[in-house]
């Protein structure tokens, strides 16, 4: 994330006022992050096409109000690459006002709902947070967890009890 996309973040952030408008841009900008994934950014980044048709694009393909012109402003500023950048600190600026925090378990294997809400359940108390709780698949993970959340993580893998007992055994 550059200092610019954590800008343009608040200034988004701050242009809406209520819970239910921020929860609003946050969706506006994850679709259009997601737009932007293929050859709509290269035109949007093209040195060579004019602001004019770039803001012709973003006027004809989305609804008026706060969010076209935000998308108007980075399209005038060149910074129309910045969108999933800008996405993420927006994000990160939401959870922040709720107090919540984003954390990622990893396991070999799909965890189950109910271990899924139970381990939720602990690292809010743990926390005094509300926890968004993601499971993704670590191949390379032998058995266990690991919970990365703030840039902390807890590992409870195989992995890393291997390599504690490796550790000991070379002291």
């Amino acid at each position: 994330m550059s200092r610019e996309s954590k800008e343009y973040a608040k200034a988004l952030f701050e242009l809406s006022p209520s819970k239910k408008e921020k929860e609003e841009r946050l969706e506006d900008l994850k679709k259009t992050a997601l737009i932007m994934k293929g050859n709509i950014e290269k035109f949007f980044t093209h040195p060579e096409i004019s602001k004019e048709k770039k803001k012709e694009i973003i006027k004809n393909d989305f609804p008026d109000g706060i969010f076209k012109n935000f998308l108007f402003v980075l399209s005038d500023n060149g910074r129309m690459d910045q969108i999933e950048d800008i996405k993420t600190d927006f994000e990160n600026l939401l959870l922040e006002t709720n107090k919540a925090v984003k954390a990622k378990v990893f396991s070999k294997e799909p965890l189950s709902k109910d271990y899924l809400s139970s381990l939720k359940a602990k690292l809010e108390k743990k926390l005094s947070k509300d926890v968004d709780l993601t499971n993704e698949i670590d191949d390379a993970i032998l058995g266990g967890i690991r919970v990365e959340y703030d840039s902390k993580v807890l590992d409870a893998t195989i992995n890393s009890q291997f390599s504690d007992l490796v550790a000991k055994l070379k002291e």
